[in-house]
């Protein structure tokens, strides 16, 4: 399964939710938004491994530029651009969960009282 076809499958278990309230409803939608927050996770993780060694990567160019004598301060600011972007998809990797636990009760405490949306 991958990140589309669990949310997809997020969003059916959510309407379901929605158009009947019940217990195996509620397990259906939990499950499914857990396995949606799992692999938006994995592919933050992802993204933030591929930018450190970007980052890195600028790192060792600029620094055998420097070596040469031919440093160049865009290079600088383009590797600790990349390293900050790193760092903020890492931090929002890490907060998912916690979003994720949040957007479950309320959208299962938005379908036991009717409102929907």
């Amino acid at each position: 399964m991958n990140i589309i076809t669990a949310y997809t499958a997020r969003r059916q278990a959510r309407d379901t939710l929605f158009a009947d309230y019940t217990s195996d409803h509620v397990s259906n939608y939990t499950a499914a938004a857990l396995a949606h927050s799992d692999h938006r996770e994995r592919a933050l993780h992802a993204i933030a491994f591929l930018l450190f060694i970007a980052a890195f990567g600028l790192a060792v160019y600029n620094f055998t530029l420097l070596w040469r004598g031919g440093a160049d301060l865009t290079l600088v600011a383009l590797t600790l651009g990349t390293l900050s972007a790193a760092i903020a998809v890492r931090n929002r990797a890490r907060r998912t969960d916690a979003a994720t636990i949040q957007a479950i009760n309320t959208t299962v405490h938005m379908a036991e009282t009717g409102k929907n949306h």
